[in-house]
């Protein structure tokens, strides 16, 4: 159990750090429960995944789910997790487009009538900065978004993903400056601005010469 809880902190510390780059996810990540942010540690079992997925969905105190892959620290070994997540009941990849050399691969959870947006994150260097987290992991949301009264950026209304997270009436004028400083923040960790490797949209962007 204490390994677990050392794994799970070790991957809140990485938001925490605003290593992410998204100050949101920073904010969310020093109190996940209050923001229905669990983290389950798992072994790489399409039906392990699915279990938590739909209990996920199911959950009235649950908004975003992150399942932890300890065992999952080669590229091969994320190459196999790759193939068992698309077979995956309730996931399957919307996007496999090449750009600049990289395969970018956008999974998608089916939280009933919605699509939700994955992240992939993990300890290897050809992922984005904004990526390279300690162990393993896929996020997403598991609820509709909120009913903002506030919106920086409009996105499909079937869509949903991590940026979702209600921040509990935060004001206009700092939840603008959060969001300033997380576009700020992620150009800065990348050394550029944001493109398709580390958009929301993909979940992991690798090097056709290992993923052709």
């Amino acid at each position: 159990m204490n390994d677990e809880l050392s794994i799970i902190n070790a991957q809140l510390d990485f938001f925490r750090q605003g290593k992410a780059g998204c100050v949101f996810a920073a904010f969310a990540a020093s109190d996940p429960i209050k923001y229905g942010w669990i983290h389950k540690i798992l072994e790489v079992d399409a039906s392990e995944i699915d279990a938590e997925i739909e209990k996920a969905i199911n959950s009235p105190d649950v908004t975003t789910l992150s399942l932890i892959f300890p065992n999952v620290d080669t590229l091969a070994t994320l190459l196999q997790l790759i193939e068992i997540i698309n077979d995956c009941k309730y996931i399957f990849i919307e996007q496999d487009l090449v750009f600049n050399e990289y395969r970018c691969l956008g999974f998608r959870v089916r939280v009933r009538q919605l699509l939700s947006w994955v992240s992939g994150f993990g300890n290897f260097d050809c992922l984005p900065k904004t990526r390279q987290m300690p162990y393993t992991e896929i996020a997403f949301r598991v609820k509709s978004r909120p009913n903002y009264t506030k919106v920086m950026k409009v996105s499909p209304p079937s869509v949903i993903h991590l940026a979702d997270m209600d921040m509990f009436g935060i004001a206009d004028l700092i939840f603008k400056r959060m969001w300033h400083q997380s576009l700020e923040r992620t150009a800065q960790l990348l050394g550029s601005p944001p493109d398709l490797k580390s958009a929301a949209k993909t979940t992991f962007a690798l090097p056709r010469n290992i993923f052709p």
